[in-house]
């Protein structure tokens, strides 16, 4: 005989990050005689899609969990006619001092290499809501100048790596890495938007002697929206196979009768959630072969299909919940019961229990006063959906 607990029905709130990154390319004219044809126009887009921050949060202060390369194209100047040694050329990068996360910053810039230029922002420079522990990273593998890029300055400019009167007409394409860092366990999604400011500026000037020929500024911004998956789950269908039982049509039925525990002898299974950041995690049982006394008993059907006058009883318990004996009686009439306690569930989740864990048991029962026969030997299915929800 067997009890089948099937079609996992999860109801997550959708984990999605969409993350986009705009530059745009302005030129100033410092001299009446540069002509528009040295404006450069340039919108430059990328997009991270849906990603999902889930359980277990991959913490890092140096490792992004998404990144993509985009490509600063090369800064020509039209107007530097002639000799290119009469051109020189300066390049500031100007980043939103009031929210760079120096500390960050310097610690990814020291773990990759020398020469490596890196922007670290954090949220509130670019969130609505209250986002924690999400942050910006911009980066170069490598030296963004050469070998002739002046000093790094974090606390007294504007600026990380700024070259000054550099020979030539052209500064050459720049390739960046854009990702998000997750710093911290305690995670909280919310809008991101940059629109309104300017994160990271590369700013390029040609002059020829002391006279400004032209200025392009290249402008960062990000945009986009972050939340979590609440809960990962280990199965979706639970199969409880149960040992065959002798039916005594004239004897006692007590083997079978309701019972307010579990016996010691019932099918065990367990399901197993990692989750984060909840503040909701419910169940409830739906019957998918019909109830007997009430919602007690789940339906079991006959190989003929018809209905059989044993059911199934089954009953299940929460990691969460506190103290011990605490099984409940499934009811089959979808009424939701939350894992968690009164408080919301803790995060990070300690490391001598990772996982949420629901543990089910299941065995036979007949409704009181039921007389079983000869006919009701034989196998026997019933089958019953559990559907979680969270946030």
């Amino acid at each position: 005989m067997s009890i089948v607990n099937s079609l996992l029905k999860s109801t997550p709130k959708i984990s999605r990050l969409l993350l986009t990154l705009l530059m745009t390319s302005t030129a100033s004219m410092a001299i009446s005689t540069v002509s528009l044809a040295d404006t450069i126009n340039r919108n430059f887009t990328v997009s991270f899609g849906t990603q999902t921050i889930s359980a277990p949060v991959r913490v890092s202060s140096v490792h992004p969990i998404v990144s993509k390369m985009v490509s600063l194209p090369a800064v020509n100047c039209g107007s530097c006619r002639g000799n290119i040694n009469d051109y020189t050329y300066s390049v500031e990068w100007v980043s939103d001092q009031a929210y760079l996360d120096v500390e960050r910053t310097n610690l990814i810039a020291s773990n990759g290499g020398g020469g490596s230029q890196v922007w670290v922002f954090r949220p509130s420079a670019y969130t609505t809501g209250a986002v924690r522990n999400i942050e910006t990273m911009i980066r170069h593998k490598g030296s963004i100048g050469g070998t002739n890029c002046d000093p790094l300055s974090l606390s007294n400019d504007f600026y990380q790596c700024k070259l000054t009167n550099k020979n030539g007409n052209a500064f050459p394409a720049i390739e960046l890495e854009v990702g998000l860092l997750i710093i911290g366990n305690d995670v909280q999604p919310g809008d991101i938007s940059t629109l309104d400011r300017e994160l990271l500026s590369r700013v390029v000037t040609f002059k020829k002697g002391d006279v400004e020929i032209a200025k392009y500024k290249d402008v960062v911004k990000v945009m986009g929206n972050t939340t979590l998956a609440s809960c990962n789950v280990n199965s979706g269908s639970l199969i409880f196979n149960l040992p065959a039982r002798s039916i005594n049509v004239v004897g006692d039925h007590n083997l079978y009768d309701v019972k307010s525990q579990a016996p010691s002898d019932a099918v065990r299974r367990e399901l197993r959630l990692t989750c984060v950041g909840n503040t909701e995690l419910n169940i409830q049982f739906t019957p998918m072969t019909g109830t007997t006394d009430g919602d007690k008993i789940l339906q079991a059907k006959k190989s003929d299909g018809t209905n059989s006058s044993v059911g199934f009883q089954l009953w299940f318990n929460s990691s969460e919940w506190p103290g011990t004996g605490n099984d409940k009686l499934v009811k089959w009439d979808s009424q939701v019961t939350s894992l968690l306690p009164q408080a919301t569930l803790s995060t990070p989740r300690p490391a001598s229990a990772p996982d949420i864990i629901v543990n089910f048991k299941a065995s036979y029962a007949i409704k009181p006063g039921t007389n079983l026969s000869a006919s009701d030997a034989g196998a026997i299915v019933a089958k019953g959906m559990y559907t979680l929800s969270y946030q």
